[in-house]
């Protein structure tokens, strides 16, 4: 009897365990997000990398002859116009003569330093490169196909690190050729608004944009549905009965959030995030909204 009763709790504790099991693995499903597929216009954007560089620079002369006594500035330095910038002692024998000061003709920030202290410089010796930083030119290039699509006059959105917009300016300039070094095609416009006022852009300083070079209707998914598997190449999970089943796609076109492509039919529904957390397959828990 003993026996028999000990078998009946182990198969009870058994039991209990099991469903235990069974709920803990319902309760660890990866929560996703899921849309509908619809067909959308979107606008059709080109990437751009670029470096903020000064509209124009000139270069400080002395107007006399001497030795570099003082230097008062560094590279990087923002100056006004007639501030000093260095001073020169002029040699001359039997004569005496007070520092001549080397003056900024332009507001803006020293570009390069050209002289040491103790160096015998001439008139036509450039002591300075200063940048004029009234308006700093965005100077970038664009790759791949999408490059020809680019034309003066269209509007690039400059994004810092997190893709915050921080000024939306003009195409000024596209070069007629490709670039051979680089294979890309240079862009060129004017920084003279920043949509964040307390952001400071730095001579030199990389940044990203997009061109918005057309606009395109298709079937529009998020960029951040989109995975890519080494075996399968690029798709997006479908959801069928709670599951995630990789579909492959094919990308025509691209916004800032959007791809446009083929291989989806309007109206199937598709995980829009939480994708690059799952498996082919894998059960998943839908998050409504």
């Amino acid at each position: 009897m003993k026996k028999l009763i000990t078998i009946a709790i182990l198969l009870l504790s058994f039991s209990l365990y099991c469903k235990g099991k069974e709920k803990k693995v319902t309760e660890t499903l990866t929560p996703v997000k899921t849309i509908v597929v619809r067909d959308t216009t979107i606008p059709v954007v080109v990437d751009v990398v670029g470096r903020i560089m000064p509209k124009n620079a000139v270069n400080v002369f002395a107007q006399i002859s001497g030795k570099v006594e003082k230097i008062l500035v560094r590279e990087g330095d923002t100056v006004f116009a007639n501030q000093t910038l260095a001073t020169i002692l002029q040699e001359m024998p039997g004569s005496e003569f007070k520092p001549y000061s080397v003056k900024s003709p332009i507001k803006g920030i020293v570009l390069r330093s050209l002289i040491d202290i103790g160096k015998t410089i001439s008139p036509q010796t450039p002591l300075f490169e200063i940048g004029d930083i009234g308006c700093l030119n965005f100077k970038g290039q664009v790759f791949g196909e999408e490059r020809f699509s680019v034309k003066p006059k269209q509007k690039i959105a400059i994004t810092d690190s997190k893709k915050d917009t921080i000024a939306v300016v003009q195409i000024n300039l596209v070069a007629p050729q490709v670039d051979p070094s680089t294979g890309g095609v240079t862009v060129e416009s004017q920084v003279c608004r920043l949509a964040t006022p307390n952001i400071n852009l730095l001579i030199g300083q990389t940044l990203n944009g997009h061109i918005i070079v057309a606009t395109r209707t298709g079937m529009a998914i998020p960029r951040k549905s989109v995975v890519n598997l080494s075996d399968k190449g690029s798709g997006v999970y479908k959801l069928e009965d709670d599951k995630a089943v990789f579909t492959p796609i094919q990308i025509i076109s691209r916004s800032e959030e959007y791809y446009l492509v083929s291989g989806l039919k309007e109206n199937e529904i598709i995980i829009s995030e939480g994708a690059d957390r799952i498996t082919d397959g894998q059960k998943v828990k839908v998050i409504k909204e």
